[in-house]
């Protein structure tokens, strides 16, 4: 079946994306396939992307040429780059996997392939690091940058001084996560420090009252040493400043030295001062902190020096985002809308953490892998195949209205930008307890939808607690067909009274996408990880020596704290359970990421069991599907739903059914259960008739491959 997906030409090869796909997955430990894989299987990828590219390119020309293309005609093309480069992604994965290959002829094949990737992702990052796919791009380049050590090491040359960083690098680092590993987080901190230190001798330069820099100076800044440290600016801003130093003593005396510099460029006589200087100076501070001095010039009332610095490459973006964004988001605080208009929304343990440390961290793209907006009812058959609405209210009033859903605990933005994506044609309600994490979605969304859309987002400031309170009722208004409440319900203080306030806010017949963390799952490491961080003595102090384990930290730790507790993990050898636990979270990689996943003040997790017998009871609520984010992990879990418990439940609704599997592998569903949830038949007579449906429903045959194929 691999064979006979992928042994096409090219262009058939794009038309088998998907099924290709699952089929990789599935091989990945065959002696054989993996051989295939290395000496036919990646080539004859490489040649689909390398068509795929030049269509790419023809297609802007075209799109420049007229503006006919429409919004739906866009996304199906990301979608079918999507889907060929996460093939790409799979297929390198694949040929990387295991020893390196045993004969000359498989070395050369694969070495091949590994120096034609370097350039291809090179022409590829331009082109769709702003897109959905920048979920493939990310998993490419990291694959590109830590091949298997049999090959060069791409990265080794480059010192991002006298070697810059080539352009699309510094846009992955300016747009994407694709650095956040624990193999590349490595280069990133050996360029900080070298940039660092050719900023220092300027700095010398400036503090010694020298009016030329020297010319060696001169020339390392001419060759694109400021732009590789605009690019690292950003994303050491993007991740809160917790990559640790290489050199802590040295580095942080650059930045004192720095700062000096700046003080004395505010007097009159600092004002004499180049503005190249004062731009590299400030510079350097915003390569290890939070940025306080104002950017050099930015507020000049000499047009020329202005638009000197803007003009050198890469500035711009960090001006815009250490200063233009933070300026935007304090005007957008102002004008936000409170849930309860007539009383300031309460300053939570929660939304303290999540003010100061906004979450999660995301870039101006949403990843996604063949997803186009579709309606509410159709997109959910198409997820649960037997499900149909049991309200007829919800076929009346969507066909008369657009359909409303609710983000409850909206975050930085990110579910929102899910949620348009996947859902047509919709009014939408962002709730978060933060307004510092609100503003940064509005911001976020302002600059990623077109206004018609933005139009449709409306930004609200609250409690899931308060929904259903007096003055609440101008936000809720008739209810909403849809509502998303993911990784949100175990930080609230009573989650049952909070999820009731939700099903209460479903209009007739809505649904209620809820996720949750999985006790069986955290179970797995928590402990472990817990128990290390009340002992090591980078972060014994935030926590109390007296209570139990579970007991929350009493403090949130600083970024400089984050990198210290974060260098000691780092620097473990591979083996260690806590390193090699921890790192396989992307959220160990940013600050936020960090403290959500460590050091959250109010946290709690389920079972199954205790999900249906506490909050989903509480709230009158029934499963109508269990949902798994990627399609292998769904159909493999389908399938050993089916072969441990037969057709006992075709639907596989039964949580206890799910808990079982659950017990047995905890890492089935991840670290989040997540389910689709509608109200509960109130009465006998609505049970019998649901009864009844499901028995005619379940006539057809359990859902199938092809069934998730078609999803």
């Amino acid at each position: 079946q691999y064979s006979k997906a992928l042994s096409v030409d090219s262009t058939c090869l794009v038309a088998q994306l998907g099924r290709a796909r699952g089929l990789a997955d599935r091989c990945s430990n065959c002696s054989e396939r993996l051989h295939a894989a290395r000496e036919e299987r990646l080539p004859a990828t490489i040649q689909c992307v390398r068509l795929l590219l030049d269509e790419e390119h023809l297609r802007r020309r075209q799109f420049h040429a007229t503006t006919t293309t429409t919004t739906l005609q866009q996304l199906r093309w990301e979608r079918r780059i999507c889907q060929c480069l996460h093939l790409l992604d799979d297929m390198t994965g694949l040929a990387w996997t295991g020893p390196a290959p045993a004969n000359e002829d498989g070395c050369n094949v694969t070495a091949s392939c590994a120096s034609a990737l370097g350039p291809l992702l090179e022409e590829m990052v331009p082109l769709f690091v702003g897109t959905s796919a920048v979920g493939a791009i990310e998993s490419l380049a990291r694959r590109c940058f830590s091949p298997p050590p049999w090959f060069e090491q791409p990265l080794n040359g480059v010192d991002a001084v006298n070697a810059p960083l080539p352009a699309y690098i510094c846009l992955l680092l300016e747009q994407s996560q694709a650095f956040c590993t624990a193999s590349l987080e490595r280069y990133v901190a050996r360029w900080r420090a070298n940039v660092s230190a050719t900023f220092h001798d300027v700095c010398v330069c400036a503090g010694a009252g020298k009016d030329r820099l020297t010319d060696s100076a001169r020339e390392v800044l001419s060759q694109g040493c400021v732009r590789s440290a605009s690019a690292l600016v950003c994303h050491l801003s993007f991740v809160g400043y917790c990559v640790p130093l290489d050199d802590e003593h040295r580095e942080l005396q650059r930045v004192a030295k720095a700062a000096e510099v700046l003080k004395c460029a505010d007097n009159d006589t600092g004002e004499s001062r180049p503005l190249l200087e004062r731009l590299v100076a400030w510079l350097l501070i915003a390569l290890y902190e939070v940025q306080t001095f104002p950017v050099p010039d930015l507020h000049s009332k000499s047009a020329s020096s202005t638009a000197s610095y803007a003009a050198m490459p890469g500035v711009a973006s960090v001006v815009e985002r250490l200063v233009l964004q933070p300026q935007q988001e304090a005007t957008l605080l102002a004008m936000l809308e409170p849930l309860l208009p007539s009383q300031a929304p309460a300053v939570t343990p929660c939304r303290a953490f999540y003010d100061a440390a906004v979450y999660p961290p995301w870039h101006g793209a949403v990843a996604a892998v063949g997803t186009l907006p579709l309606p509410i009812p159709e997109r959910l058959r198409r997820l649960f195949p037997a499900w149909h609405p049991r309200d007829s209210r919800q076929l009346l009033q969507s066909s008369n209205r657009r359909p409303r859903i609710l983000v409850a605990g909206c975050g930085s933005g990110h579910q929102v930008a899910v949620e348009l994506r996947t859902y047509a044609n919709c009014d939408l309600v962002a709730l978060d307890c933060s307004p510092q994490a609100l503003v940064v979605a509005k911001r976020k969304l302002q600059a990623l939808l077109p206004p018609e859309q933005l139009s449709r987002v409306r930004f609200v400031v609250g409690d899931i607690l308060d929904l259903g309170e007096q003055g609440s009722e101008t936000v809720v208004q008739g209810g909403f067909d849809f509502v998303v409440c993911c990784a949100v319900l175990h930080h609230l203080p009573r989650p049952d009274d909070g999820l009731r306030r939700l099903a209460n806010v479903l209009a007739p017949g809505g649904i209620l996408q809820l996720a949750t963390y999985s006790s069986l799952s955290v179970a797995t490491w928590w402990s472990v990880v817990r128990k290390w961080l009340r002992e090591s003595s980078t972060s014994r102090h935030l926590f109390d020596a007296t209570t139990t384990l579970e007991t929350a930290p009493v403090c949130t730790p600083t970024p400089a704290e984050v990198r210290a507790i974060r260098k000691e993990v780092l620097a473990r050898p591979d083996e260690c359970e806590v390193r090699s636990t921890l790192v396989h979270f992307p959220e160990f990689f940013t600050y936020s990421g960090f403290l959500d996943l460590l050091f959250h003040p109010l946290e709690r997790t389920y079972t199954l069991l205790e999900l249906e017998a506490g909050p989903l009871c509480a709230a009158s609520l029934q499963v109508i599907g269990v949902f798994f984010q990627d399609v292998n992990a769904d159909l493999g879990a389908r399938s050993r739903f089916r072969k441990t418990h037969g057709d006992a439940d075709p639907r596989m609704l039964q949580l206890a059914r799910w808990h079982v599997l659950e017990e047995a592998d905890p890492e089935i569903f991840g670290r989040m259960h997540n389910l689709f949830l509608e109200h509960a038949p109130s009465t006998k007579q609505d049970a019998t008739t649901q009864a009844d449906d499901i028995s005619e429903r379940d006539g057809i045959e359990p859902p199938t491959k092809r069934w998730r194929a078609e999803a």
